[in-house]
């Protein structure tokens, strides 16, 4: 079947007299494909539906527009094999609904995202269009590797650590390109190699290329490592080096000592570690 194309343009409010409007935005939309059902105010786009606006993009198999009288467009579907991007974060799942007012597209089904410092998998994935952002749901993070690690990795830094990734999981995640970050809020669990850290939230910070440089947990920290356990109100992980601080009230056990000061920082997997005004109880074996 021929290809078939159609460009849609979304009408606003009718201007009043003597005013100048913005020029409208357009969505673009082409399929091999097209049923317009005008008395329902839906078109269908079938095989190799391709959206496009200064917005987003989006593919799929099969595509639902729904539209007012005037032709101004309210909802998108996309439906099968569905790939998206707002220009800055890729989406990908079996489904997408696109709000047109709020500019908000939500996609589901095996929902997977991927933004500048990794890959991510939840149970719905959001891309804020006109903000470029990314919210994602039960998210389960996957950061890309940092210099040092590689470096480690290959023999190369003797400060950084072996361990190329870090896995995150919380209840949601927040993606904000424009700032190079990303926040996790909601029962945080940050893996790396040996060191577990867990908190309410957590925010991590890229580097232009997309590698994470350090992440800082907050709210009641709790830190397992395989010698030792800590905890504090606030921990911040240099990824480079594999060290990490622990401020507001930290406290560290390792073996038969259990350590209080102002300030506590260790590199994971390492036996040396440093406390400032410290306080050490030993426990003592009975004789």
């Amino acid at each position: 079947m021929s290809y078939l194309g159609v460009l849609l343009w979304l009408l606003g409010a009718s201007s009043s007299p003597g005013v100048k409007e913005p020029p409208a935005k357009k969505i673009e939309i082409s399929a091999k494909q097209l049923q317009v059902l005008g008395n329902e105010n839906k078109s269908v786009y079938r095989e190799n539906a391709h959206v496009r606006s200064e917005d987003m993009e989006l593919h799929c198999d099969k595509l639902f527009v729904f539209y007012t009288s005037e032709r101004t467009i309210v909802r998108i579907e996309a439906h099968g094999h569905v790939e998206a991007n707002d220009n800055q974060n890729r989406a990908k799942g079996e489904q997408a609904f696109f709000n047109n007012e709020t500019g908000l597209l939500e996609v589901v089904g095996k929902p997977e995202a991927q933004f500048i410092g990794g890959s991510v998998r939840g149970t719905k994935v959001f891309l804020d269009t006109r903000k470029k952002e990314a919210i994602v749901e039960t998210p389960q993070t996957l950061l890309s590797e940092s210099h040092g690690a590689k470096e480690a990795a290959q023999g190369g830094a003797k400060e950084s650590s072996s361990v190329a990734e870090v896995e995150i999981v919380a209840e949601q995640l927040k993606i904000e390109r424009n700032s190079q970050t990303a926040a996790w809020e909601g029962q945080v669990q940050l893996r790396r190699g040996p060191m577990l850290i867990r908190s309410p939230s957590l925010r991590a910070f890229y580097d232009e290329k997309g590698q994470l440089q350090k992440a800082i947990a907050t709210g009641g920290v709790e830190v397992q490592d395989e010698l030792r356990w800590a905890k504090s109100q606030t921990a911040h992980l240099d990824n480079r080096r594999g060290i990490i601080v622990l401020t507001g009230e930290p406290e560290v056990k390792e073996g038969n000592s259990h350590l209080r000061g102002s300030r506590i920082s260790f590199v994971s997997g390492k036996h040396t570690f440093t406390v400032e005004n410290a306080k050490t109880v030993f426990e003592l074996s009975s004789p």
